[in-house]
């Protein structure tokens, strides 16, 4: 158990104050909240070329598939939607 994931967010602009982010294991009903601050850290790569704000969660187990929505909070503490999607870690 040591993995971890990058949720990366498109558009990390200024008019984000932070971002709010609830986990699970698939198919279980327990889920993990965690904040983070803007700005994002940036992941970057040379190939397949990246440039990307993240959301970073760590330690996840491996070979898992999880449950994920982020949402981010405006200045005025105001939410937008939620974006929900999975990610599966590797071996």
């Amino acid at each position: 158990m040591a993995r971890l994931a990058r949720i990366f967010i498109d558009d990390d602009t200024n008019a984000t104050l932070y971002y709010e982010v609830w986990f699970r294991i698939q198919g279980t009903t327990a889920w993990t909240q965690l904040t983070y601050t803007h700005p994002l850290p940036i992941y970057s790569s040379v190939s397949p070329a990246v440039n990307s704000a993240f959301i970073g969660i760590y330690p996840l187990a491996d070979n898992t598939t999880y449950e994920y929505k982020v949402r981010r909070f405006n200045a005025d503490n105001q939410f937008s939607a939620w974006y929900e999607d999975t990610f599966t870690t590797g071996l």
